[in-house]
Parts: C-alpha cells; structure tokens; sequence
C-alpha cells in the first residue's frame, strides 16, 4: 500500500513535468512564429532592396486591399487561358507586413513562356481595370519576370514569374488547312487572307476567283494547294451548323487530342473563321506553332 505522503509526492512530480513540458511546447511554437515572421520579413526585404526607394509605399489597409481582390482573378484567367499556364503552377499568398496588406502571386513559366506578350497582355488588362502596373523588372540571367500592381502609389501586388525548366506545355507543331476556296471573295475570304498565322489554303483551279485569291495568298505568305493532299494523319473540324461556343470547344478538344504533325481541315464558314479569328492568337501563345503545308 503507498502512503499518503508517497502519493502526494508522485502528483506533485507529475504535475511539475506537465508543466515543465507545457512550457517547452509553448517555447517552441513561440520559436516557431519568429522564425517564420523572420523569413517573411527577409523575403520582403529582398525584392524590396530592388525598388527604387520612395517610388510607392508597399501594402494598403484592408478596406482599400479588398478591392483588389475583384481584380486578382482575371491575372490568374490571362495565365492559364490564354497562356496555358496551370492552375497548379500559381501560388497566391495573402501577407499582412506592418499592418499593410499586400498579395504575393509566384507564378512557375516554362522556359518557353513569352514574357513580353504577356506583359503587353498584361498591361491592357491592369489599364482597363484602373489597376496600372508600377514597374517591370526581368531577370536576364534567369528569364525570371517580376511585376508590381498598384493604385495610387501604393503597391497591391507583387508578380514573380519564375522559369521551371521541368515544366512542360502543350506546344504542337499542326498544319492548318482550309478548304472550299475559290468560290466566292467576299468578307470571310478577306478574313482568312488577314489571319498571321502560317495557314495553307486550298484553292483548286478553274473556280472564278481561284487566280485572284492564289495571287492574293501568296502576296499574304500563305501557302497554297490546289486540292487536299493525301496525309495520313488529317482530321476535319467541320462540325454540322455548330454556334460560335461549340466550335470554340470542339477545336480546343482537336488541338489537345491530335498528336504533333498533324494536319487539321477546316472549311470557309463564317463560324468557322470567326473561332480561328479569335482563337489563334491564342493558341500560339500557349505554344502551338502552325507550319505552311508543302506537300
């Protein structure tokens, strides 16, 4: 049997290591909390050390901060809709430095990615939502980009795009044929004659305008065939009386499910060339590249 006195003695020991080890456990988070309040302010220190000083105070107050937050996404949208940028390769994080708030966007871009589109793009959008960019700086060793957003001399945003030389995108070298040419000349011709991309027209002979509209082609540098070649791997984006939304998704699906090389047949209609209007510029700057067919 224990004593009274050997129980109060186990308690009152227990009770100490309890404690003791409590206080370590709250030494430990408090360790913790400093460190990562250090390594936030020695982040925030090193691209800071790079702005010209007195430009633009850094964060806002939150009131100010969320209104910002309505115009964040449509960056995020640019990246992986036009630029094919995973979701997953972009990291938003929210830091409160000083009672100042601010976002912090780091971005991994392939080495591929075009950084000067972009930041054409870019600058439309930051200028068409009152939201201007306050400076630019590009890393010429790392092809790394950095940009800062925001509003009356006070930065909202801070931008890293880092290139990952792992990452892969989903550039294709295509062939973009459209067929049923020659028939007519009239705004969706001239439509097809304007598109920059290295297209190849099919304009077979003896139609009524098949000499104008070669002549017009080539003076445009698109390649011209005289009838659809015997390729083995061809696929026809002629979906039947598709809208403007279907066609839009049905040509992204044919871009993603088609292997490189092959060539892709369109016709001249309407929907048709108002997609390829629209969607192209696009596509190329994801990475796909269209090559003049001369077979």
């Amino acid at each position: 049997m224990f004593r009274s006195d050997d129980i109060r003695i186990f308690y009152a020991k227990t009770l100490l290591v309890l404690t003791l080890a409590l206080m370590i456990w709250h030494l430990i988070l408090f360790h913790r909390s400093v460190s990562r309040e250090t390594a936030m302010r020695q982040v925030h220190q090193a691209w800071t050390a790079e702005l010209p000083k007195d430009r633009y105070r850094i964060g806002a107050d939150e009131e100010s901060f969320r209104a910002f937050l309505a115009f964040d996404p449509l960056i995020d949208s640019l990246l992986t809709r036009d630029y094919g940028i995973r979701a997953s390769w972009i990291k938003n994080e929210p830091v409160n430095f000083d009672n100042r708030l601010y976002r912090r966007k780091i971005v991994q871009i392939p080495e591929s990615f075009p950084t000067t589109t972009f930041n054409a793009d870019l600058k439309l959008l930051a200028e068409q939502n009152a939201w201007p960019i306050l400076s630019v700086q590009e890393k010429m060793k790392t092809g790394d980009l950095w940009v800062d957003i925001g509003r009356d001399e006070q930065l909202y945003l801070h931008m890293q795009l880092n290139v990952n030389k792992r990452l892969k995108t989903d550039s294709k070298d295509l062939y973009l044929l459209i067929s049923g040419m020659g028939i007519k000349n009239d705004e969706i011709t001239a439509a097809i004659l304007d598109l920059p991309e290295n297209i190849t027209l099919i304009i077979p002979r003896g139609q009524e305008f098949s000499t104008l509209l070669t002549h017009e082609a080539k003076r445009n540098g698109k390649a011209v065939l005289n009838r659809l070649p015997e390729y083995a791997k061809t696929v026809y984006l002629d979906p039947y009386e598709a809208d403007e939304t279907t066609m839009t998704k049905i040509f992204y699906e044919t871009l993603q499910n088609v292997e490189s090389g092959t060539a892709i047949v369109c016709y001249e209609k309407p929907v048709t060339i108002a997609v390829l209007k629209r969607e192209l510029p696009k596509v190329t700057r994801r990475g796909y590249r269209f090559l003049s067919f001369a077979r």
